[in-house]
């Protein structure tokens, strides 16, 4: 253990995630997908690759960060209203 890990508690990684959809719900995932940046909405599947590669022994550097999977929707508004 370095000198350094004495002095400073570990710190988490945690995820921002958007709308995410199950398939039971494809009406929504066709109303919604005009607002996504990236044309589509989220699936379980985006979020769990994520979360292992924070977990994995390829990420060796990164600690205390908060990862955004949201599509890109951030960049480009912070609210959205849906048609109704």
């Amino acid at each position: 253990m370095s000198p350094v890990q004495h002095y400073f508690a570990p710190r988490k990684d945690t995820f921002t995630r958007n709308i995410l959809c199950s398939p039971s719900k494809e009406w929504y995932r066709k109303k919604t997908a005009n607002y996504q940046p990236l044309g589509r909405i989220g699936e379980a599947s985006d979020i769990a690759k994520l979360v292992a590669f924070t977990v994995s022994d390829d990420n060796t550097f990164m600690t205390g960060t908060n990862l955004t999977a949201d599509g890109g929707l951030l960049l480009v508004c912070s609210t959205f209203k849906l048609d109704k």
